[in-house]
């Protein structure tokens, strides 16, 4: 491969050449030099961009050839590729039969290390394609790559994007196949559904108010509360019966008399069973009273609320009924 490249770059054409700027060409013949130089070195790494800028200023068949050889000692071999296959189609135009020959040979070589993917487009809207982001041309193409992932998206004006992952390997050719882009959907296209005529459900009968409970009302609650404060009453004279009588019990061992006493121990609980005493009989007095009175205005009050009555009428007649 090496004396294939040298001797390749021994030979550089001149189509183009003439319609150059003079000092275009020397400029583009220098580097062609120069790169020249780097490639009997073996340095095809620098020499790929001064023959890449060669061809730019003086784009001959000669520095076609080598910058397409320098990209397969690159390792480029898809470009490589793609540049002999230029270089062979310009040749058999300029009819120079050795390089066209020559370059269809490398092309045959470098096919088992490059992977080509075969774009059929089946859609009518013109679509843009990109492999890899690359845009291929119009039409169906072989797109030329290496072996390995690689995407292709298409797109065009007013159609929904479509996307396809490929795994094509070396030496192979993989067909896809474009499918018609769906246009987009516009505020237009989409269609608002009627709005469903919802009636409304029927008047269900409100509930009636809730009521107190039969013979209960105003008044025998408030005798219900009376009552209570009197059970309260009974139940402090009870307790304070309880703590009387023992405080007598104790100011009696202390001494028989409250007065005279000598001890003022047993005066104090004298006075102590005195208090307690009289308040036991407050509260059993008050309770009493209290306790009379929520009976009687309970039994004065009666029913709260007036009967119920309901007129109806039926086969044998009408009447009223009802609680009364």
């Amino acid at each position: 491969m090496a004396c294939a490249g040298a001797f390749a770059l021994t030979t550089m054409g001149s189509s183009g050449a003439f319609a150059q700027d003079p000092a275009l060409v020397q400029r583009a013949d220098d580097l062609f030099r120069q790169a020249k130089a780097l490639t009997d070195a073996g340095t095809y790494e620098g020499a790929c961009p001064m023959l890449e800028e060669s061809r730019r200023l003086d784009p001959a068949l000669g520095t076609e050839f080598n910058l397409a050889d320098c990209y397969e000692h690159t390792r480029r071999e898809p470009e490589a590729y793609q540049l002999f296959a230029v270089v062979a189609t310009e040749a058999h135009v300029a009819g120079k039969d050795v390089r066209e020959r020559e370059s269809r040979g490398r092309m045959k070589a470098l096919e088992p290390r490059i992977a080509r993917v075969h774009v059929v487009r089946s859609t009518t809207a013109p679509a843009h394609l990109r492999l890899d982001g690359g845009e291929l041309r119009d039409g169906s193409e072989d797109a030329v790559t290496s072996p390995g992932r690689h995407v292709l998206d298409a797109a065009a004006d007013g159609r929904e994007p479509w996307h396809q992952d490929l795994v094509v390997e070396a030496g192979k050719v993989v067909e896809v196949r474009v499918p018609e882009l769906r246009p987009l959907a516009t505020p237009e296209a989409v269609s608002t559904p009627a709005a469903a005529v919802v009636s409304p459900p029927p008047a269900t009968p409100a509930a009636p108010a809730p009521t107190e409970p039969a013979g209960l009302g105003a008044g025998r609650t408030s005798a219900l509360l009376v009552g209570s404060l009197g059970l309260v009453g009974l139940g402090v004279g009870a307790v304070a019966g309880v703590l009387s009588i023992s405080a007598h019990g104790t100011a009696s061992g202390l001494c028989r008399n409250p007065s005279p006493c000598g001890s003022q121990q047993a005066a104090s609980e004298w006075t102590t069973a005195t208090t307690d005493g009289n308040l036991s009989t407050v509260g059993f007095v008050a309770g009493a009273v209290l306790l009379g009175g929520a009976t009687v205005l309970w039994l004065a009050t009666g029913h709260a609320e007036p009967p119920a009555s309901v007129a109806f009428c039926g086969r044998g007649g009408c009447g009223v009924g009802g609680t009364f």
